[in-house]
């Protein structure tokens, strides 16, 4: 078996003032699947509690067929739940704070395939801030044999805002 080759598509680094929503389009179909990796803090301004969850939508599709199952763990032991939603939320039970970044390494794969849905799977490491670190595992199914166009990253938080600095690199991966 060849060993993955990854081609950087796009990176992004947020400018000073913040960003609310980050959006990669325009993503070419000649790659087997994609890895996005992320390195983020958010300030969340309406709220006030200096939270947010990175979520994202493929192709803008705000239906409610992205399901998830999720498996983590903290100080307090394991925590696992599945459900559907209108995106994937990449932490679930989880939040990030606006100091202690959260890491995520996000895998989608057959991103391009008209004739399966879309499975992703995410790891990420939550440093805690106001909670306990935990480390989260997710997996999601994207209910859709639409390839993937474009996908979007944003809080579902209202007011939350991407701290300057965050990172979002996006690679084609070929085998």
């Amino acid at each position: 078996m060849p060993t993955p080759t990854y081609i950087a598509l796009a990176n992004y680094t947020v400018p000073a003032g913040g960003k609310s929503l980050v959006t990669f389009s325009n993503i070419p179909t000649t790659y087997r699947d994609l890895v996005l990796i992320i390195n983020s803090t958010f300030e969340t301004f309406n709220t006030g509690n200096g939270k947010g969850a990175t979520v994202i939508r493929f192709n803008s599709d705000s239906g409610s067929n992205y399901n998830h199952v999720q498996m983590s763990g903290d100080q307090n032991g394991p925590l696992s739940n599945s459900y559907s939603q209108t995106f994937l939320d990449l932490m679930l039970a989880s939040y990030e704070d606006d100091v202690n970044p959260t890491t995520y390494i996000v895998n989608i794969f057959d991103y391009a395939q008209t004739d399966k849905h879309k499975i992703v799977l995410c790891s990420a490491n939550l440093p805690g801030g106001n909670q306990y670190p935990r480390v989260s595992f997710n997996s999601y199914r994207w209910a859709s044999t639409t390839q993937i166009s474009s996908l979007s990253l944003f809080s579902i938080v209202s007011g939350g805002l991407y701290n300057p600095g965050t990172t979002f690199s996006l690679y084609g991966v070929n085998a």
